[in-house]
């Protein structure tokens, strides 16, 4: 692709993607496959965020566990849940436990705390509207 012409998508079309990693034998990826690409490969402090994230091949792993600034899916997503977030702007993840696959997008940038802030609020709302606690 030329540079300069990057492919963009929407939120419902990412949210699509992760839905259908959830599916288990889909269209995108086998479910073996989607469980290679979701186990633990590596733990350590993100370099551009400064905390510790769990990651595997590709995506990053629930690490509520390592404090609140590692909860990208929020508070109540499972332990099983695996995404990835845009810089202070946008998250996209599936929570298999629920069988949720989200992607939420802001229109511009905000400082780490108040993203984290708006992050958090939205999907805990969006958990107790739909009755995941």
């Amino acid at each position: 692709m030329p540079a300069g012409r990057e492919r963009l998508g929407t939120a419902r079309a990412l949210s699509g993607l992760y839905a259908a990693l959830l599916e288990g034998d889909s269209p995108v990826l086998r479910s073996d496959t989607v469980r290679c690409l979701t186990a633990p490969a590596l733990r350590g402090r993100d370099r551009v965020f400064q905390v510790v994230l769990e990651r595997g091949l590709g995506v990053v792993l629930d690490s509520k566990a390592h404090g609140e600034a590692g909860a990208w899916y929020g508070p109540r997503a499972s332990a099983q849940s695996f995404g990835h977030g845009g810089y202070t702007s946008s998250v996209a993840f599936a929570d298999p436990r629920h069988g949720l696959a989200v992607a939420l997008a802001w229109g511009c940038l905000a400082p780490p705390a108040k993203h984290q802030a708006r992050l958090l609020a939205a999907l805990d709302a969006l958990y107790l509207d739909l009755g995941l606690e």
